[in-house]
């Protein structure tokens, strides 16, 4: 196939190819190969290059479809009426010291976007569907997350009022909602995170780090019992 100008190549077939459709010789071996290309076109991308500059400048070099991933995700989010007023003004990532008052920790937060009186927080996720993504603010506790930001925010002198979720599919069609917790919901993770918080000053206070359990006896699945209590 004919490669597109500023395409990487990834393989040595994709090399060969690219030799050959500017007319030059594509015998030999990788390494005569690549040596060939960068002298007909010191410009040209080509993946195992690109990797070895990485490891020695210590720079992340991602694969084409990866890139292409990316961009069709940011074209989602760009597109999503909601989303581009969110992000039409304010700063990304945005360092911010707090504390939190019950204990006198200092906490830190980093939104993804923030400007006056709003927080953004991007999400990717498999699928955005209200029920999907609820189910993963529960599972990762973005819940909890929110309510640490707003606290931190807020008690840096930086009042927010409205923390928004962009969530955006990773996989085609790369949809993109917004989302924001009802209150009550909200209300109860501003409560966890405060126990949380108390919690952790009490580890430090007292040293003492506890795991899952104090206890010795291990119960096992219910299913156990209802499968093999019958038996003689």
């Amino acid at each position: 196939r004919i490669h597109r100008p500023g395409e990487t190549l990834c393989t040595v077939a994709d090399i060969r190819q690219w030799l050959k459709d500017r007319n030059l010789s594509a015998g030999g071996n990788k390494s005569e190969l690549i040596d060939r290309a960068i002298r007909h076109d010191p410009q040209v991308k080509i993946l195992s290059v690109l990797e070895a500059k990485q490891k020695d400048g210590r720079k992340k070099v991602i694969k084409p479809e990866v890139f292409d991933q990316a961009k069709a995700m940011a074209a989602s989010v760009r597109q999503h009426p909601d989303a581009q007023q969110l992000l039409s003004e304010g700063e990304p990532e945005v360092s911010v010291w707090g504390q939190h008052d019950d204990t006198g920790l200092l906490t830190k937060c980093r939104p993804d976007w923030l400007r006056d009186g709003i927080c953004v927080d991007l999400k990717t996720c498999g699928c955005a569907s209200p029920r999907t993504f609820g189910r993963q603010v529960c599972d990762f506790g973005y819940d909890l997350q929110q309510a640490h930001y707003l606290n931190t925010l807020n008690s840096a002198g930086i009042p927010v009022e409205v923390f928004a979720f962009i969530a955006v599919e990773s996989e085609p069609p790369y949809l993109t909602q917004v989302y924001i917790l009802d209150n009550e919901h909200a209300a109860m993770a501003v409560r966890r995170w405060h126990q949380v918080m108390c919690d952790l000053y009490e580890c430090q206070q007292q040293d003492r780090w506890p795991g899952y359990t104090d206890e010795v006896e291990l119960p096992l699945p219910g299913w156990y019992a209802r499968q093999y209590g019958d038996l003689a």
